[in-house]
């Protein structure tokens, strides 16, 4: 007995005055939008991963990474000098902080 046969059956059993040929009918007629809805979501899924992908990529680019002695990873840190400008915004701010 094939899968169509034990629906049919079964639908005739359960249910004897269901058409089973507008129901099929409907079923097949609803069978495209499924595809493209399912479509639809497959190619979202794919461009969200790679769109994470992508970003982690350029996150971990920005990293000076190096292995240390024990094979662990260890993040360089940022040894740059800071500029006037932000020299004279943390002094500012220490003053403000002093005199309170």
């Amino acid at each position: 007995m094939t899968i169509d046969e034990r629906i049919t059956t079964e639908l005739r059993r359960h249910a004897p005055e269901v058409d089973e040929h507008a129901a099929w009918d409907r079923i097949q007629s609803k069978a495209p939008a499924r595809k493209r809805t399912r479509a639809i979501m497959q190619v979202s899924m794919s461009a969200a991963a790679t769109a994470v992908l992508v970003l982690g990529v350029i996150g971990l680019s920005n990293l000076d990474v190096r292995l240390n002695g024990e094979g662990r990873v260890a993040t360089q840190p940022d040894h740059r000098e800071p500029t006037v400008d932000e020299t004279g915004t943390i002094g500012r701010l220490v003053e403000a902080i002093n005199a309170r």
